[in-house]
């Protein structure tokens, strides 16, 4: 008696178990299809009688079957004397047999043909339909029947692998082979795999290590999509809550000249693509903006020169940096409301994102006291050696403590990390509308001068304080307010200074004593010059009621008390 000894690669060893179904994918070279016929031909020797059905999708003449790997098998294990081969079937031992059929020619009566078959091989399974699945598999139904696909992964939406990764049958064996698994791998398999590797790197993942086709040949991004494979910048990310989803979709044509049809699910992140990437304005097809030195330390320097010497709450007026085109399509009411409304619907993601944070750490802290009760009573000093103490009792419990404790830890930790994100981006908003408002106030106070400028801005500060309200405060206001940095509410303040300053000159002139008459043929004395002076300025603010002569007598008043 002889025994057959067939060499497994240890990758296979799995599937040499008893399943109702087995799994074998991978790149090319990796030995599948072979692993597979040999097994077929092992188990027709030893099962006699086996009755086997070889399957492709498409099968019109039996060169495209597997009926040839399988002769060549029966050959190379030296059983030829055992296996009549025909031209459409093989007879096994014991009246068993193999044939040879396409899942394309079956219909749902024509299948039952193979009700009785004990095993049916799938040979390129990727291309197999889900109807065609559908149709086999409660037909091959015998009692210990096992069906095999064999495949080189294609797409996660093709019938195979939906099966076998999205619905997991129980008991089923999978296993994933690829070149460096074969350890008969031959060197002219080695050879074209490098050709592979350096001429066609957008396919090569597909065609040697497994992997699902991620872009056709020809496509307009696959070389792209190819190097930044290769650079290690395509991964999993999670979406960002408070981004828009944005869906790029190329039809592919239709008809005969139909390609691909794709959907591209992205989220713009311009900031991080400018900042990262020098050539990103090149990619992405806009004109690069000049660059410009950035101002740091501003608001604390502000903040300080106004606290030592209240100056202008008004904008330094420095360029934004925009070009002029740009800004003016920026400034364009349909487009600013358009910004207005994208920023709101942000803000409400962005809160929505923040509430749920919160009310999730809720749950999971109120989750915990009704999972481990017997913890809501130990005083928090405690705890450590209640725990400890359940670690070694009862080390399931603590594991679960501990899962849960990291649960809510994290949940508390995004909140965290949220809450201060948020302040960020509040503070960086509010400084945008600032700048805004600090514009447009400009504008409003072009034709006053500087000097008036800073004389009005003393005035509020010091009607502030005269108030109650210490400089510093006023600072915090305007800094942190939307309401203070508004451009018109800033002019109303700058208009009430300034109407301060000229009732205080008017007060002042008033408050003067009249000076006597001068006396004909006696010249004055520079004294009585002076009040002459004042009169004179007095008379004109009371007529014109302008900030410039309101200064002028203030300034004379300062001379005449030297």
């Amino acid at each position: 008696m002889s025994i057959l000894k067939i060499p497994t690669a240890k990758i296979f060893e799995p599937l040499l178990a008893p399943a109702r179904y087995k799994g074998a994918y991978g790149g090319r070279g990796s030995g599948k299809s072979h692993f597979f016929g040999e097994l077929l031909v092992e188990t027709c020797q030893a099962e006699r009688g086996t009755l086997a059905v070889c399957i492709r999708e498409a099968q019109r003449t039996l060169a495209q079957s597997s009926k040839r790997l399988i002769e060549s098998k029966i050959a190379a294990l030296g059983l030829g004397h055992r296996f009549r081969i025909y031209h459409d079937k093989i007879e096994t031992p014991g009246d068993g047999l193999i044939i040879f059929r396409g899942m394309q020619d079956h219909t749902s009566e024509s299948i039952k043909s193979l009700e009785g078959f004990g095993i049916a091989w799938v040979d390129e399974a990727q291309n197999l339909s889900a109807r065609s699945l559908s149709l086999l598999r409660p037909t091959i139904r015998t009692e210990g029947s096992e069906l095999w696909a064999s495949w080189n992964p294609r797409r996660k939406s093709d019938a195979i692998d939906d099966f076998f990764w999205a619905k997991k049958p129980a008991g089923a064996i999978v296993v994933g082979a690829n070149w460096r698994d074969n350890p008969w791998f031959p060197a002219v398999l080695e050879h074209e795999r490098k050709t592979d590797l350096s001429l066609y790197p957008d396919r090569y993942d597909h065609i040697w290590e497994g992997d699902y086709v991620r872009a056709f040949e020809g496509a307009y991004f696959a070389q792209m999509l190819s190097e930044a494979r290769a650079q290690g910048r395509i991964g999993k990310v999670a979406a960002d809550p408070l981004l828009p989803l944005r869906a790029f979709i190329d039809i592919g044509g239709s008809g005969a000249t139909a390609d691909a049809f794709t959907i591209w699910i992205v989220q713009w992140v311009g900031a991080e693509a400018w900042a990262n990437d020098p050539d990103a304005a090149r990619f992405l097809g806009f004109e690069a903006p000049p660059a410009r030195t950035e101002k740091t330390e501003l608001a604390k320097a502000d903040s300080e020169k106004a606290a030592d010497n209240p100056a202008d709450p008004g904008v330094d007026g420095a360029a934004n940096g925009l070009d002029p085109e740009i800004e003016k399509v920026l400034n364009h009411p349909q487009v600013r409301q358009a910004i207005e409304e994208r920023i709101g619907e942000a803000e409400k993601t962005r809160q929505g994102y923040v509430n749920g944070l919160a009310a999730a750490t809720q749950i999971a802290q109120v989750s915990f006291l009704s999972q481990f009760p017997e913890l809501a009573s130990i005083a928090p000093e405690n705890l450590p050696g209640a725990l400890e103490l359940m670690s070694r009792q009862d080390p399931q419990k603590f594991a679960r403590v501990q899962a849960v404790v990291a649960t809510t830890e994290q949940l508390f930790a995004q909140q965290q990390q949220e809450s201060r994100r948020q302040a960020e981006l509040g503070q960086q908003n509010f400084q945008r509308y600032a700048n805004s408002e600090d514009a447009r106030l400009e504008t409003m106070l072009k034709e006053e001068s500087k000097t008036t400028q800073h004389a009005v801005t003393a005035e509020i500060f010091a009607s502030a304080k005269a108030s109650g309200v210490e400089p510093v405060e006023l600072i915090r206001l305007f800094n942190s307010e939307p309401l203070m940095r508004n451009a018109v509410f800033q002019r109303m303040m700058y208009d009430a200074g300034k109407y301060r300053l000229m009732m205080k000159a008017r007060d002042a002139a008033a408050a003067k004593p009249v000076p006597p008459v001068q006396r004909p043929g006696l010249a004055r004395t520079p004294a009585e010059r002076e009040h002459a002076d004042l009169r004179t300025l007095s008379a004109k603010l009371s007529s014109s009621g302008d900030i410039k002569d309101a200064l002028a007598l203030y300034n004379a008043r300062k001379s005449s008390k030297r």
